[in-house]
C-alpha cells in the first residue's frame, strides 16, 4: 500500500467551527483574567519595598506598559458591559473573532486599526 492510498483511505472528521458567542465568551473569559493578572502584576510592582538600582530602573520602564495594558482591557470590559464586545469602535461592525482571540481587548476591526496607525 503506497503513502497516497494510505493517506486517502483515513476519513478526516470535518472540523467544527465554533459559534460567534461561544468564541466571544472565550474572548471575554480571558479578557477578564488578563485584566485580574493586570491588577494584580502592578499591585505587586507598587507594593515592593526595596529595590536595587536596576530593578528600580526596570519597575520604572514596566508601570507604564501595565497602566497602559490595563486601561485597554477596563476599556474592552465597559464596551462589554454596555454589550458591545465585539463590535468595532469605528465602524460598528463585527470585530473578527480570531482577532479577539488573538486579543481580547480589541476594540477595533482591522480596517479600523490600520487606519488609526497611518
Amino acid at each position: 500500500m503506497t503513502y497516497a492510498t494510505r493517506f486517502s483511505a483515513t476519513r478526516r472528521k470535518p472540523l467544527a467551527v465554533p459559534s460567534r458567542p461561544a468564541t466571544l465568551a472565550r474572548a471575554m473569559a480571558r479578557l477578564e483574567r488578563e485584566h485580574v493578572a493586570l491588577l494584580l502584576a502592578l499591585s505587586e510592582l507598587e507594593s515592593s519595598a526595596v529595590a536595587t538600582a536596576p530593578e528600580s530602573a526596570l519597575r520604572a520602564a514596566l508601570a507604564p506598559l501595565l497602566r497602559g495594558d490595563l486601561r485597554r482591557t477596563q476599556y474592552a470590559l465597559g464596551r462589554a458591559d454596555a454589550g458591545l464586545y465585539g463590535v468595532c469602535d469605528g465602524c460598528g461592525r463585527s470585530i473578527a473573532a480570531r482577532r479577539l482571540e488573538l486579543n481580547p481587548a480589541s476594540t477595533r476591526c482591522s480596517a479600523c486599526e490600520a487606519h488609526a496607525r497611518v
